[in-house]
C-alpha cells in the first residue's frame, strides 16, 4: 500500500506507579487511561485527589496546570474547614464538660 501520510492515535496512560494498592477507579477512552475524579478532584478513594492529565489525558499543559490549581484550592479549603470543624467540636466538648 502506497501512502503519503499515516495518522496513528497516541494512547496516554496515567502514571500511577506505586499507587496500585489504592485501587483507584480508572476509566479508558480514545485518549487513554485516566483516574476517575469529580470536578473538585475527589477520587473513589477518600483523601486522594487527582488533577490534570491524570484525569483527562487529552488536556494540554496549560489546562492541566489550571485544573491542578483548582483542585489544590479545593484541597486547601477542605483542610481548613476540617480544622475549623475539629476546633468547634473541641470547644463544644469543653463547654459541655465544664457545665
Amino acid at each position: 500500500i502506497e501512502l503519503d501520510a499515516l495518522a496513528v492515535p497516541a494512547i496516554t496512560t496515567a502514571r500511577l506507579d506505586g499507587l496500585q494498592r489504592l485501587d483507584l477507579e480508572l476509566t479508558e477512552n480514545a485518549a487513554g487511561v485516566a483516574v476517575v475524579a469529580d470536578a473538585a478532584g475527589h477520587t473513589s478513594v477518600p483523601g486522594v485527589w487527582a488533577a490534570g492529565n491524570v484525569v483527562n489525558p487529552g488536556m494540554q499543559v496549560s489546562e492541566a496546570a489550571a485544573n491542578g490549581a483548582r483542585v489544590a484550592m479545593t484541597i486547601n479549603t477542605e483542610l481548613v474547614f476540617a480544622r475549623a470543624d475539629d476546633a468547634v467540636r473541641g470547644t463544644t466538648a469543653t463547654v459541655r464538660e465544664s457545665a
